[in-house]
C-alpha cells in the first residue's frame, strides 16, 4: 500500500520518471508515515433506485433529485442502482497542511499530495468492499460533482442527501468547499454486467485532467 501511495504521491508533485533529489525523497516517505498517523478516515453512503424519464435521470431519495448534465447520464446509462458516497481523512490533516504551510512550504506540499493520494487509496479500498456486497454486479468509477458538465454545485444536494455533517463531520462552505478539505464525494452506478470494470481514467471524461493516470 506504501509503494502505491509514493507512486500516486509522485504523480500528484508532477514527476515522470525524473530522478528524485534525496532530500524530497526522504520528505516524501516522512509525509506518507505522518498522513497515515493523523489521518481519521470515514465514510458514509446510501445506495438509491435510479428512474429515467424522458430526457431526465433521477435519484429517488426521500424526494426526486434530478441530476444535471450529459455527462453523469452517461456514465450511469448501463445502472439502475447509484450509490452516493462522501469520504474524509478529517481536520487533524488539513491543521498540519495549514502549519506547515507557515513554517515549511515544500513540506506542506508535499504532504497535500500525501493527503490526496491517501484519500483515493481509502475511497479505492471501501468501494472494493461495497462492490463485493451484491455479486454478479460491479461498479462503475466513481463520478463526482464538478467532473464535465456535471456541476459542482450538485455537491450540496449529494451532502445533504447523505447527512455528511452529521455521520461522518463533512460540511460545505458557501463557496462549495469541503471541511474538511481532504475530503471526496462522488456518484458511482452499481451495473448488473459480466464484464470487469475498466480503470478510473480510462472511464473519465475530463481528459485535459493533470492528474489523469497515462498507461
Amino acid at each position: 500500500m506504501v509503494e502505491q501511495i509514493r507512486a500516486e504521491v509522485l504523480r500528484y508533485l508532477g514527476y515522470r520518471g525524473q530522478q528524485i533529489p534525496d532530500e524530497i525523497a526522504y520528505i516524501i516517505d516522512e509525509c506518507i508515515r505522518e498522513i497515515g498517523e493523523i489521518s481519521r478516515p470515514r465514510h458514509v453512503y446510501r445506495t438509491w433506485k435510479l428512474e429515467r424519464q424522458h430526457d431526465e435521470l433521477s435519484i429517488i431519495t426521500a424526494g426526486r433529485l434530478v441530476l444535471p448534465g450529459k455527462a453523469i447520464k452517461r456514465h450511469l446509462r448501463l445502472s439502475n442502482e447509484v450509490i452516493g458516497i462522501a469520504f474524509t481523512l478529517g481536520v487533524d490533516v488539513d491543521r498540519q497542511i495549514r502549519k506547515y504551510q507557515l513554517t515549511d512550504l515544500t513540506r506542506a506540499t508535499i504532504l497535500n499530495a500525501c493527503g490526496a493520494a491517501y484519500i483515493e487509496e481509502y475511497a479505492d479500498q471501501i468501494c472494493s468492499e461495497i462492490a463485493a456486497e451484491v455479486p454478479g454486479t460491479h461498479l462503475t468509477p466513481r463520478f463526482s460533482p464538478g467532473y464535465g458538465d456535471f456541476p459542482l454545485s450538485f455537491q450540496r444536494s449529494l451532502l445533504t442527501a447523505l447527512d455528511s455533517e452529521r455521520t461522518i463531520g463533512l460540511v460545505l462552505t458557501d463557496h462549495l468547499l469541503m471541511i474538511p478539505r481532504k475530503s471526496v464525494s462522488a456518484l458511482i452506478g452499481r451495473q448488473r454486467l459480466a464484464c470487469a470494470p475498466e480503470e478510473h481514467c480510462s472511464k473519465c471524461d475530463q481528459v485535459d485532467c493533470d492528474y489523469r493516470r497515462v498507461k
